[in-house]
């Protein structure tokens, strides 16, 4: 479980309120104060709705039950999130070949999974602007330097430690934007439970 998420029920008078939280990092008292995340807390229905899914399948999950179940909006691991990031670079594909602005722009600590890598280089011969921001590990495959010189890649040190995953794609300009807690490796995409979250609401957003 790797996932950074909170459901906080509020009680007024007789009716019961419920928030969400959603984050890019822990609650953790040191890390808090020199790593760079993002938090969001909504009150959107539903968001919440499947934020309370994961917290259900987690409480009463038991050996050869059955998954999480689909999601509208929330990208989860290891149920969707590789197939829904897979879709998301398909449109932006769609979009270059059309002759349309198309662009990705990934915020991550490590990119090292291989088929996501993969459908990058596929946008990137598309015609998809590819920007990554990118904290550590980046695997980027030799013998494609072609490839590999058109991906835009930097690396942030600064006085905070860059821990936020951020996911931007262009969308024909009504942008996708999704904070995640998960970093595109294998062991986050695979063998944990990870959580990636639309932000809906256009200021945030922006």
């Amino acid at each position: 479980m790797h996932a950074k998420i909170c459901v906080i029920q509020k009680k007024v008078g007789t009716k019961r309120i419920q928030y969400g939280f959603i984050s890019t990092g822990n609650l953790n008292e040191k890390t808090a104060k020199i790593y760079a995340d993002h938090c969001l807390i909504t009150a959107s229905r539903p968001l919440l709705l499947e934020v309370n899914k994961v917290f259900t399948y987690l409480e009463t999950w038991q050996l050869g039950d059955k998954p999480i179940g689909k999601t509208r909006n929330l990208l989860i691991s290891p149920i969707n999130m590789r197939k829904s990031i897979i879709q998301l670079i398909e449109n932006e594909i769609k979009h270059a070949k059309k002759g349309k602005a198309a662009k990705i722009i990934i915020k991550s600590n490590s990119i090292s999974d291989h088929l996501l890598l993969d459908q990058l280089y596929k946008a990137v011969k598309a015609g998809v602007e590819v920007n990554l921001i990118i904290r550590g590990i980046l695997t980027l495959k030799k013998g494609t330097e072609k490839i590999n010189n058109k991906i835009k890649a930097i690396s942030i040190v600064d006085q905070y430690l860059e821990h936020a995953r951020v996911m931007i794609f262009h969308n024909k300009g009504n942008e996708k934007v999704y904070i995640s807690s998960a970093d595109w490796m294998v062991r986050n995409l695979d063998h944990r439970i990870e959580v990636a979250c639309p932000i809906l609401d256009l200021k945030l957003k922006k």
